[in-house]
């Protein structure tokens, strides 16, 4: 088995811990005790997004070369996740723009597009064809 290595359980207080192993047939050592009632069970998704994230994280560090090509594809699909969180927000603010018939809106808009449109094909045509026509068409309301 590689080490370093991770080893995750809960203790007697019901605490999650997580121990390293840093060489071949060493003693654990816990460097992390996080009781249950932190860990935010009350939204299972979040949590294990977090505690995911955070060893993947680890094994990151220890293990960089094991992981690169999951950190790469797991970079992309964060970014493309992203890109279609900020297009989705975008197209909200300019519903309320266009109800509003105000401009307010668009320097975020613009920066919204701009963050999704490396992700997303839709968010780049958007901000190249269509997003300059809206712009134009509420900056001319009175």
């Amino acid at each position: 088995m590689m080490t370093p290595r991770l080893e995750l359980y809960l203790d007697d207080s019901s605490a999650l811990c997580m121990a390293k192993v840093e060489k071949a047939d060493g003693a654990s050592r816990v460097f992390m005790q996080l009781p249950l009632a932190e860990l935010g069970l009350h939204d299972r998704e979040q949590a294990a997004r977090q505690l995911g994230a955070a060893i993947l994280g680890l094994f990151a560090i220890w293990h960089p070369a094991r992981l690169a090509e999951h950190y790469t594809a797991q970079k992309e699909a964060i970014g493309e996740a992203n890109a279609l969180d900020h297009f989705n927000s975008a197209m909200q603010l300019i519903q309320q723009a266009l109800a509003q018939k105000t401009t307010a809106f668009s320097p975020a808009i613009e920066f919204l597009l701009t963050q999704a449109a490396p992700h997303n094909e839709d968010a780049r045509t958007f901000l190249r064809e269509t997003w300059p026509i809206l712009r134009a068409h509420l900056e001319s309301q009175p």
